[in-house]
């Protein structure tokens, strides 16, 4: 007997199906890529970088005599959003002759002759004076500097675009906000000057600062932030209460509540967020109540001459001027069409209605149209004696019988 999902249903049960869904869901898998930087490329480097034989040690071997021959290596992945915060750390070896190290992180369209944060789409934190640079060739005052032994950590929080550093576990404070990372950016450090070596911890070792404990608050400040309710001031109340009752028409209690509420809390409040007058306000507010009152009662001429004279050129405005003559006019034409229907109501009911026909003296029927010229009150002449008789040998009585002719006899012999 054959399975009813079965026939219903056969391609779930062939192998071909379930292989072509496996081969799907492997290739949206293959193309999100969530691999995360481990080591540096030693194909993104500058020539004047050595990576070590580990991947994560950086030695500089160029000349370092002048800014041109600064050197910057990447790592072999991107940072992915999706971590939220990416952190790695770098200690540094050895500052070398003049300490210049930047670390930070930058695209891969950026060139490997420049130290993280001098060009666009990059951004560093330099030892040599402290200072952070994003897109630009000018730093800014940013942290302490940092020499051979230091543990100089870099963090980028994705929920808020913005940037972070560490020295020897403690935290320095935000570097960057508000920053452009539209495009995969790479964990990124920058040598300069001979004998500068570092290495770099991508999470293979434990870090010396809480990234734990950085990650746990964020969480708590985001709950905090999404939860936290605020609290409505009894001024904001006041004002949209009052608001309401203008709105709707309410004057007299607008006006009572205007009243007691600068008599109770001392704060007076406005009629308009930009009328400052509270004499302008009333005589709006009138303004306001006369043309309102007009379109209830229905007078919609009215209530355009009123607009015209107190809002002038209103109606003429494109847009919302116009969208507002435009409802007027229906408003106009649906009270035209009350009083019309009222009056013709009231036309009816005034109307005798005409007295009902009196049945035939001489036992004849009248005929339909007899009936309807007795009816119409119109009709004033009498109709043709030919349209009024009844053939009475065409038609039958109520009884079933034809009446008998006039010139019959009786047979009495009997």
């Amino acid at each position: 007997m054959t399975s009813t999902y079965h026939s219903a249903f056969p391609a779930l049960y062939s192998t071909g199906f379930m292989q072509q869904k496996q081969r799907q869901q492997t290739e949206v898998l293959e193309t999100l890529d969530l691999r995360l930087p481990t080591f540096w490329n030693v194909k993104d480097k500058s020539k004047n970088i050595q990576v070590g034989s580990n991947g994560l040690d950086l030695s500089y071997i160029g000349p370092g005599k002048q800014e041109t021959h600064a050197a910057l290596a990447r790592s072999n992945f991107p940072m992915r959003p999706q971590c939220g915060v990416f952190y790695f750390e770098m200690r540094v070896i050895s500052k070398g002759d003049d300490g210049y190290i930047g670390i930070g992180f930058c695209a891969a369209t950026n060139k490997l002759e420049r130290l993280p944060g001098w060009d666009p789409d990059s951004w560093g934190y330099h030892g040599d004076d402290g200072h952070s640079f994003a897109g630009s060739g000018t730093g800014k005052n940013y942290g302490p500097c940092f020499s051979t032994g230091d543990v100089i950590g870099c963090g980028v929080n994705f929920a808020d675009s913005s940037a972070f550093y560490t020295k020897n576990g403690k935290f320095l404070g935000y570097a960057f906000t508000k920053m452009n990372l539209s495009k995969d950016i790479f964990p990124a450090i920058g040598l300069r000057t001979p004998g500068e070596q570092v290495t770099a911890n991508f999470g293979h070792e434990p870090f010396v600062f809480d990234i734990d404990q950085y990650i746990r608050d964020q969480r708590m400040q985001w709950i905090d932030e999404i939860t936290a309710k605020e609290k409505t001031t009894k001024p904001v109340m006041d004002q949209l209460i009052l608001s309401y009752l203008f709105h709707h028409g309410y004057t007299g209690t607008g006006k009572a509540l205007m009243q007691n509420t600068g008599h109770i809390s001392g704060q007076q409040l406005s009629l308009s967020p930009t009328d400052n007058s509270k004499t302008n306000g009333q005589k709006d507010m009138e303004e306001r109540q006369l043309i309102r009152s007009a379109i209830i009662h229905g007078n919609i001429d009215e209530a355009i001459r009123l607009i015209h004279l107190y809002f002038p050129g209103v109606l003429q405005e494109e847009g919302r001027g116009k969208e507002l003559q435009l409802w007027l006019k229906c408003g106009k034409f649906v009270e035209m069409m009350r009083d019309y229907c009222n009056m013709s109501r009231k036309i009816q009911d005034e109307t005798p209605l005409p007295p009902p026909p009196s049945p035939p003296t001489n036992g004849r029927r009248l005929s339909y149209a007899a009936i309807a010229a007795s009816l119409s009150p119109s009709s004033s002449s009498e109709l043709p004696k030919e349209m009024t008789e009844v053939d009475y040998r065409s038609t039958v009585n109520v009884w079933g019988k034809r009446p008998m002719e006039t010139h019959e006899t009786v047979d009495t012999s009997s």
